[in-house]
């Protein structure tokens, strides 16, 4: 991670809850420092919750295994919302992404329902520059 931000929100993530199916908080606090490449089973699952934050415009702890539907309803933590925007204007500026891009606007300009999340000065600085370097 070569994003300061993304470091210290990633460090601030709580100890995610595990479930039976697939664990949207897992799954977030596991993603490190990995390399997440176009058609990999990462980017496709990012892809799949840019999905949820798109037409549910809900982020929860729990979806079934292949993301179609939701097992619990229940709001992944704030922190995880944050640092899955993070994730995402790394992703996009990096790889000049611009679905990712516009799923992280979605979520700095209150798109996002549920977890409701507090987007600093410092996050909106970050997505604006992400925007105008690949718009």
């Amino acid at each position: 991670m070569t994003n300061s931000l993304l470091l210290s929100a990633y460090r601030r993530l709580p100890e995610p809850r595990d479930t039976e199916g697939f664990s949207t908080e897992v799954f977030l606090s596991n993603l490190g420092e990995k390399v997440y490449k176009e058609g990999s089973n990462t980017y496709r699952i990012i892809e799949r919750l840019c999905k949820k934050v798109e037409v549910p415009r809900r982020l929860v702890i729990e979806y079934t295994d292949d993301l179609e539907f939701t097992v619990n309803d229940s709001p992944v933590a704030p922190e995880f919302a944050i640092y899955f925007t993070l994730v995402l204007l790394e992703y996009a500026t990096e790889n000049k992404d611009l679905k990712f891009l516009n799923c992280a606007l979605k979520i700095v300009d209150g798109y996002l329902q549920e977890p409701q999340i507090v987007v600093t000065d410092e996050i909106r600085k970050l997505a604006s520059s992400a925007a105008k370097v690949l718009l």
